[in-house]
């Protein structure tokens, strides 16, 4: 089989996976199934009839498992994988390819023993993998440490969010939090019905309490002690904390909202989701070999054009 035609046909199959990595419609992905088991069948009979066992394992069990009739249950993130492997296998595979090509001058044509380009095949594989080894547990120790850092943060902005839940467990802010919730249930048809529920807030004036109300509505105020600051009626000072509130649980509140914030402002905490940053990791090492492979071939390149 031509070894040009061999090379084109897996430049293609690269491209077509790695736009597996993009959002693409479905009809896409099975286009892609029928043209990698075409080409996969292709690959596998070239290497068949070459004697080149590894090959022809390799290219048999990716048009297994790439065939359109019988699907294999990965999942998206799981065949993103695969497709990012079948990428490099390929890269590989066209650069072992290109090697074994003949070089031609105007008068004797250049050929390697069997025994150098043995030996230059085998180191070359040794390097690559080497190269693929080093990469991949650089990502996988980034990604880990990224994950950790991530759910220690999670974990720590939960316990910081339970304990402020807690410490804003006093009165009447609960009994009006509460009231405003039930207010704009819509299952009351006056504010009267609404009243009969909170019975502990009936020494309020009611015009007030339809207020604070109101004001919760604008969301104008993200921090529930600037809201209650607005309303000394209900017993709150002006820093929005109740009268009876202990002095040393207002500290711990304020201490509490401040490393919540510091936390959720961070970039380990939200910025990136992890399965993001695993498929960002699969690209760049993909783009990395994409990179070190069109070196290559650029330099086979100009060699081939001097000779």
């Amino acid at each position: 089989m031509n070894r040009y035609f061999l090379i084109i046909t897996k430049i293609i199959l690269i491209l077509l996976f790695l736009g597996c990595l993009l959002p693409m419609e479905y009809l896409y992905f099975q286009f892609v199934r029928v043209i990698g088991l075409i080409s996969f069948a292709l690959l596998a009979y070239n290497a068949f009839s070459k004697k080149e066992k590894y090959w022809v394992i390799i290219w048999t069990l990716s048009a297994i498992a790439i065939n359109p009739i019988i699907k294999i249950p990965l999942g998206r993130f799981y065949w993103n994988i695969v497709d990012v492997i079948w990428s490099v296998l390929l890269l590989i595979s066209i650069f072992i390819s290109s090697k074994e090509i003949n070089f031609y001058t105007s008068n004797n044509i250049m050929k390697e023993s069997k025994v150098d380009r043995y030996k230059k095949l085998k180191k070359f594989i040794a390097r690559e993998f080497l190269v693929l080894l080093s990469s991949v547990i650089l990502f996988l120790f980034t990604w880990i440490l990224w994950v950790q850092v991530n759910n220690f943060l999670k974990l720590k902005a939960d316990k910081l969010t339970n304990e402020i839940e807690e410490l804003k467990k006093f009165e009447p802010y609960q009994s009006l939090l509460k009231y405003s919730e039930e207010a704009n249930s819509g299952k009351y048809s006056n504010w009267e019905d609404v009243n009969l529920l909170f019975p502990q807030l009936m020494a309020f004036d009611k015009q007030v309490l339809k207020e604070y109300v109101a004001t919760v509505n604008t969301n104008k105020y993200k921090d529930f002690t600037v809201l209650n600051s607005k309303f000394p009626e209900f017993g709150f000072d002006s820093i929005g904390v109740h009268k009876n509130f202990n002095i040393l649980q207002l500290e711990k509140l304020q201490e509490n909202l401040k490393s919540l914030e510091s936390i959720q402002a961070s970039f380990f905490y939200d910025a990136v989701s992890n399965d993001d940053l695993f498929l960002l990791g699969i690209i760049l090492v993909t783009i990395l070999f994409g990179f070190r492979y069109l070196y290559y071939a650029v330099l086979w390149s100009i060699k081939t054009i001097k000779e």
